[in-house]
């Protein structure tokens, strides 16, 4: 009787184990879900601007550039919002690197990017060409570098919190 109120006991703490494991998990995995949610708001508006290069319009690129800053603002203003995952704060931190070197791009890099193509075609030198290309090739490489930095975090969190990424 003594040996089957044991196997009960340890049987029982298994399950309510497993139990909040699985909902610890659940729990990290909707952590996760958001940050990417955020993400792939600031992602879509980057690729509006990026598309809105095509047209030469400046007007354009202006709007698209202030949708992507009101994007970003609002994404790292919800991810101030959420925090940091319980007392893992690696994800939060790498999401909040890329946002921040997204907004050093919006400010910096990217404004000195759509004057350079608001030059009409009289004055659009070959000095302004290589200099937009040398421009576009260091904001394209700044925004792989901060994609990675949140991919590995991602990676890592979903390795540690016991769930797969997608």
């Amino acid at each position: 009787m003594l040996i089957m109120k044991s196997h009960f006991l340890i049987t029982a703490a298994l399950i309510v184990s497993m139990a909040s494991c699985n909902l610890a998990n659940e729990k990290a995995v909707e952590y996760n879900d958001k940050i990417v949610e955020l993400q792939d708001g600031v992602v879509q508006s980057l690729l509006a601007l990026d598309e809105s290069f095509v047209d030469f319009i400046p007007e354009k690129m202006d709007t698209a550039h202030a949708e992507f800053v009101r994007s970003l603002s609002n994404a790292s203003t919800q991810l101030k919002v959420s925090g940091p995952y319980k007392k893992d704060s690696t994800l939060f931190l790498a999401a909040s690197k890329m946002f921040d070197s997204y907004h050093d791009l919006a400010q910096n890099n990217y404004v000195q990017f759509i004057e350079l193509l608001k030059v009409p075609d009289s004055l659009f030198t070959p000095e302004i060409q290589a200099q937009s290309f040398d421009l576009k090739e260091l904001i394209d490489q700044q925004r792989i570098e901060g994609q990675e930095v949140l991919i590995n975090a991602q990676n890592a969190f979903a390795s540690n919190h016991g769930f797969v990424l997608d």
